[in-house]
């Protein structure tokens, strides 16, 4: 597949894993990208790490993301971020989420247009996951154990799918590259 490609395996991420339990509270602070009519996104929950403006609106226009209030909590979550940031030869982080699908649930299609998306990379570490879920584009399916890091390309129609038991957690990195990962 070329829209998705995995740089590293077996990174440890028990601990960010133990501050996301140990944390409830952090899901869901913003609901901007979940709860929209239109969104594919309906159904996961988020922590926003990482954004800029107060406002999902303002974050849509040029700027510098900045760490949010959850980032002084899940501590683990700023050092993998930075870690991919290096492993990859990044310039500058830019949002960074986590998001949670639910047994069963799903992503539907989509391509990732808006400003941040057509400025950064982005990387994912899979925190929890399961053999019967996938991150899909049309040529293929790609399943991921936790502790993977993968670039995919969010502007190609890409769509998540989670037909098992347990949450699908991942860590979503932006990067800024001196030129595009994938290209």
């Amino acid at each position: 597949m070329e829209n998705i490609l995995t740089v590293a395996r077996g990174v440890n991420v028990m601990p960010l894993a133990l501050q996301l339990r140990r944390n409830p509270q952090l899901w869901n602070q913003r609901r901007e990208r979940t709860e929209r009519e239109d969104s594919p996104h309906q159904g996961v929950d988020d922590i926003w790490v990482r954004y800029g403006g107060a406002s999902y609106e303002e974050s849509q226009e040029p700027h510098e993301s900045v760490w949010l209030e959850p980032a002084s909590v899940l501590p683990e979550a700023k050092s993998h971020s930075r870690a991919i940031m290096n492993l990859v030869g990044g310039d500058a982080l830019g949002g960074i989420l986590i998001t949670r699908i639910p047994p069963s649930g799903q992503v539907l299609p989509h391509k990732d247009l808006g400003w941040h998306a057509l400025n950064y990379d982005k990387f994912a570490l899979q925190i929890a996951s399961h053999q019967q879920q996938a991150f899909c584009y049309s040529d293929g399916q790609h399943v991921t154990a936790p502790g993977d890091v993968y670039w995919f390309n969010n502007q190609a129609e890409h769509w998540v799918i989670n037909d098992s038991p347990v949450e699908r957690i991942t860590l979503i990195v932006c990067v800024k590259l001196d030129r595009p990962f994938g290209g």
